[in-house]
This record gives structure tokens, C-alpha cells and sequence, in this order.
């Protein structure tokens, strides 16, 4: 799961299909409507190609930045009821709004969670503001069963 199709199609695609490879059923969920930085042709060709290899595709509307807060609980609900309806045995959460939504659905089905952090946003050199998301992050840490860093 992350935030956009964008993510999925330049981060994960590889990763994805090592997973189907080793027998696994995938199942990709993102917002493939507002799919980031991907064309519109793109995005369609990214979807056909998860569809032909028969990768179970989820249009999840999550809402990038902290004030679409209402739009991301109905995400929440909708994440919820996805994770009742598939019985899943592990989901991988990627990008900082998609993983906290991802890791809150998780722990109400319990769902095992992997979050793969590309960065934080805060560090020595950061502006004291992204500090603010730093209790968020720890707080959530809770949830998580392991932790991927991609940072220096």
C-alpha cells in the first residue's frame, strides 16, 4: 500500500513480483484515480500490466498532506472493511500518510505490518515544524512489526 499508483509503479513493481514468484497472492492498493507523478497513459499501462500478471488491484482515494483528514477516515473505513473481506496475513505499507492509515486498519484487524520509511522528515538538518510528525512516527512504531529505513 502506499499513497499513490506513481509510488508503486517507480518503487515497488520488482519487489511485487518477486512476491508472486515465491507463490504469494499480491494484492496492490494505492490511488490509482490522483496516481501522482505518472501520466494518465501511464498510469493505465501500469494498470493493465498489475492485471495481466494478475495482481489484485484496490482504487484506495488516500488524500496526501495532513488536512484532508476527513477524506482520509473514510480511507480508514474503506481499508478496514478490505482487510475483513481478505483475511490478509501480512500487509507493507510505504509513504507517511498511506502507513499510518495502513497500520491503524492493521491493528484493528490485527494484521501484521512492515513499513518501509523512504526518508524521514525529520533529522538534524530538518525545520523544527517536521519535528512535529516525529511523535507521530514514534507513536506508530507501536504497530509495526519491522521497520525498513531508506535513509541515511
Amino acid at each position: 500500500m502506499a499513497s499513490t499508483a506513481s509510488f508503486i509503479a517507480q518503487f515497488n513493481h520488482r519487489n511485487i513480483k518477486i512476491l508472486q514468484s515465491m507463490g504469494y497472492e499480491v494484492h496492490v492498493a494505492a490511488n490509482f484515480t490522483h496516481y501522482g507523478t505518472l501520466s494518465a497513459k501511464s498510469n493505465q499501462q501500469f494498470m493493465d500490466w498489475l492485471a495481466s500478471k494478475k495482481f489484485v488491484i484496490h482504487n484506495i482515494p488516500v488524500e496526501r498532506g495532513l488536512g484532508k483528514f476527513r477524506q482520509n477516515v473514510a480511507v480508514l473505513f474503506l481499508l478496514n472493511r478490505l482487510m475483513k473481506e481478505n483475511q490478509f496475513k501480512i500487509i507493507h505499507v510505504h509513504t507517511p500518510i498511506a502507513s499510518v492509515l495502513g497500520r491503524l486498519a492493521a491493528l484493528k484487524n490485527h494484521v501484521p505490518v512492515v513499513y518501509t520509511a523512504h526518508g524521514f522528515h525529520f533529522s538534524k538538518t530538518s525545520a523544527w515544524i517536521n519535528w512535529l510528525i516525529f511523535p507521530i512516527e514514534w507513536l506508530f512504531s507501536f504497530c509495526t512489526s519491522e521497520l525498513l529505513l531508506i535513509n541515511q
